[in-house]
């Protein structure tokens, strides 16, 4: 099954992101309802190896925090540049949370991608040459000011992730609740 470790976005946050789907000729906007913040990416897994997961993650300690997304951004250079997104604001929490997902999946014997984690919420994607990196500099500049509401993320999710035609289809799997207070000083 292909998952993904995630964190759902509130319907204000949802719609503030919609707003931004818009002013780019050439790309293909992503469903608001696939919008999430990547925790971990874990590919086609069997169904048992998912329940390793499950067990390493309920067991996870980490506190419930606050979190903003703010600009709007590429990966590497406009010119070759495949979709856009809107970057988390700067959020240690959130690293921290990330890290202890990590090391659950890989306590599950879960091979992870080892490139530097980048948290954002994938707005739009496109094929080589079909938007031209003039319009997509423009549309840049337009939206670098974004800031979303402030949220709090209090819980994250295991998804089941499958491709069709038109788009992926995401399925909770199970959820992780975020303790209210740290147990640790």
């Amino acid at each position: 099954m292909r998952s993904f470790i995630a964190i759902t976005l509130p319907d204000a946050v949802v719609e503030q992101l919609e707003d931004l789907q818009d002013g780019l000729r050439g790309a293909t906007w992503s469903l608001s309802e696939t919008f999430h913040i990547t925790l971990a990416f874990l590919g086609d897994q069997p169904r048992r190896t998912l329940e390793d997961v499950d067990s390493h993650l309920i067991a996870l300690d980490a506190t419930a925090f606050d979190l903003t997304l703010a600009s709007v951004g590429v990966f590497g250079q406009t010119r070759a540049s495949r979709s856009v997104h809107a970057l988390v604001a700067e959020a240690s929490p959130l690293s921290r949370l990330q890290a202890k997902v990590e090391t659950a999946v890989r306590a599950a014997s879960v091979p992870l991608e080892s490139r530097r984690y980048i948290p954002h919420v994938t707005l739009g994607r496109w094929k080589r040459g079909e938007v031209r990196s003039e319009e997509l500099g423009a549309y840049l500049a337009d939206n670098m000011r974004f800031k979303s509401d402030v949220f709090k993320v209090s819980r994250f999710t295991l998804f089941h992730s499958e491709l069709g035609r038109s788009g992926a289809v995401h399925t909770a799997l199970a959820e992780y609740e975020l303790s209210a207070n740290s147990a640790r000083p």
